[in-house]
């Protein structure tokens, strides 16, 4: 299995880890975002594995949700509104986990994720930021390389209003998750052409260059 890659092609220290992570834990199919997304293509419950994707995602991080979102929301137009609310759904509950582990196991599991993932540096840096503007640096984690973990223990470790982190949540993601629904309701075949000569698309699926339609990649990634 290769090593997970970031969507610039090249594998951080968080990704490696996280997909290591993966590994173990016997998910080695959300290592990459071709073998995620033939699990989907080929499940009769894909709307559930993937808020399990979406949650897994958020909490460990190997992969961009949106290497799968682009291809599984073109493959199933018609439901691409459902799908980026089943994967903010996913977002949700793993957030709410994140936040739990920051509040009450902070000094155990929270500092061991910090360490195994190498997000020490980042962690304190993220902890002044989040000193000096709370809601919006959350919602700013959705929009920058921050790994989202390091909010969601921030977050819980300053038991900061659930109400609030929820909303900054719901911010940080659903702009993302309906914000790409609703470019491919609108443009979809541009959206299709764009991703196919993306350096995303050479990323995540780098053995589906010879000119399977976006929408085909899982059944091609399976076959």
């Amino acid at each position: 299995m290769g090593k997970t890659q970031g969507t610039d092609g090249r594998v951080t220290a968080v990704e490696q880890a996280a997909g290591k992570t993966a590994g173990r834990a016997g998910l080695h199919w959300l290592r990459t975002p071709a073998l995620l997304l033939g699990r989907l293509n080929g499940s009769r419950h894909r709307m559930g594995l993937l808020a399990v994707a979406s949650f897994l995602e958020t909490i460990i991080v190997p992969i961009a949700i949106e290497l799968i979102l682009v291809p599984f929301m073109l493959a199933n137009r018609g439901k691409v509104w459902l799908i980026a609310t089943v994967t903010l759904v996913g977002c949700l509950a793993a957030a709410m986990v994140g936040y739990a582990v920051g509040a009450l196991l902070f000094d155990t599991v929270g500092q061991w994720a910090i360490d195994s993932w190498g997000l020490g540096d980042a962690y304190a840096a993220y902890g002044a930021q989040f000193e000096d503007h709370g809601f919006w640096a959350i919602v700013l984690v959705g929009v920058t390389p921050i790994p989202f973990p390091i909010a969601m223990l921030a977050a819980g470790a300053a038991d900061y209003s659930i109400p609030l982190y929820l909303l900054a949540c719901i911010l940080a993601r659903g702009v993302r998750y309906y914000g790409l629904a609703l470019l491919i309701v609108a443009f979809g075949p541009a959206v299709e052409r764009w991703f196919r000569r993306s350096r995303f698309f050479r990323a995540g699926f780098p053995q589906d260059r010879s000119g399977h339609a976006v929408s085909r990649a899982g059944r091609h990634t399976s076959d």
